[in-house]
């Protein structure tokens, strides 16, 4: 088996040459498309079951998009599978949720940088904003679907407990955010308990987290029940272990 992180930085180059794309049929704002713009692409992961059937219903649409720079903010509905997509100018960028009523959510990722003539995906695990903590396994829904012979049932534990989030400041516009259940401090560095870690469009989500902050390095290890996982730019992967030099991602 080749070594993950070898695999992510040949999925980097890769996607760095075959998303460098034309701009054609794009919106920007409502204007002409302008050739420096970049295009961000965003979608909402979908539950599947172990067949990976996608859930009945679970593929709607339940959140708006919100898009932030110094310049405006923008904020427009997912599509009908969970895809967003649209033409900006190049710059760093901060993502939000809304519900489709208007609420604010306790959705946070990093921020993320969308390049002239570059195609940026990002992908945002489905229900994100419902998720708890759950000791045993890690993030659960507050609405957790139980299938049955009678069909899909809600069930609520009272046990369970919101995530945190840390963010942490790589420079003036970029920040790493990491959403976790428990944190340990040791004397090696902090372990990040059934954590998901977000930086530029890059994400890992593990059992367990480690982040090396002046090494800018992360390793995600998984568990007998469940693999590690890590994408880069939509594209993922899991193994038993992932890891990912941060510093070779950053816009230089």
């Amino acid at each position: 088996m080749k070594p993950t992180a070898l695999i992510l930085r040949t999925l980097i180059l890769l996607i760095a040459v075959v998303h460098a794309t034309s701009q054609n049929g794009g919106k920007h704002f409502g204007d002409q498309v302008n050739k420096q713009d970049g295009k961000l692409s965003i979608y909402i992961e979908p539950i599947t079951d172990e067949d990976d059937i996608v859930l009945v219903g679970m593929n709607e649409p339940t959140y708006r998009v919100v898009i932030n720079n110094f310049l405006f903010s923008r904020e427009a509905q997912f599509k009908k599978g969970g895809f967003y997509e649209e033409f900006l100018p190049e710059g760093i960028y901060d993502i939000k949720l809304k519900t489709l009523e208007g609420e604010s959510t306790p959705f946070h990722r990093a921020n993320l940088m969308v390049r002239s003539g570059v195609t940026t995906i990002l992908e945002i695990p489905s229900f994100e904003n419902e998720e708890f903590c759950q000791d045993s396994t890690g993030f659960v829904l507050d609405s957790l679907i139980l299938h049955s012979n009678q069909g899909y049932q809600n069930k609520q534990i009272a046990s369970w407990y919101r995530p945190e989030y840390e963010v942490i400041m790589v420079n003036q516009f970029l920040n790493v955010v990491i959403k976790y259940c428990k944190k340990i401090e040791e004397k090696g560095g902090v372990k990040y308990q059934f954590a998901r870690l977000t930086f530029l469009n890059l994400l890992v989500e593990a059992d367990e987290i480690t982040f090396d902050r002046k090494k800018m390095f992360v390793n995600g290890h998984g568990s007998v029940d469940r693999l590690a996982y890590i994408s880069f730019n939509g594209k993922g992967l899991e193994d038993k272990s992932v890891s990912s030099d941060l510093s070779l991602i950053i816009p230089r």
